[in-house]
């Protein structure tokens, strides 16, 4: 019953680490896509004034 126990805890852990390093991954990708466009935003809204 407690090794059991331990390796379902083990698993829990794991599957949540897998899913932060996924939603880590989403995140870097969106952040990636949109800091461009902010940059180029900025840089426009800058010019313009």
């Amino acid at each position: 019953m407690n090794s059991t126990l331990k390796w379902v805890l083990t698993g829990i852990l794991l599957y949540k680490v897998k899913w932060i390093f996924k939603l880590g991954f989403i995140s870097i990708q969106i952040a990636s896509y949109i800091a461009p466009k902010l940059l180029f935003l900025a840089g426009s809204a800058l010019l313009s004034v």
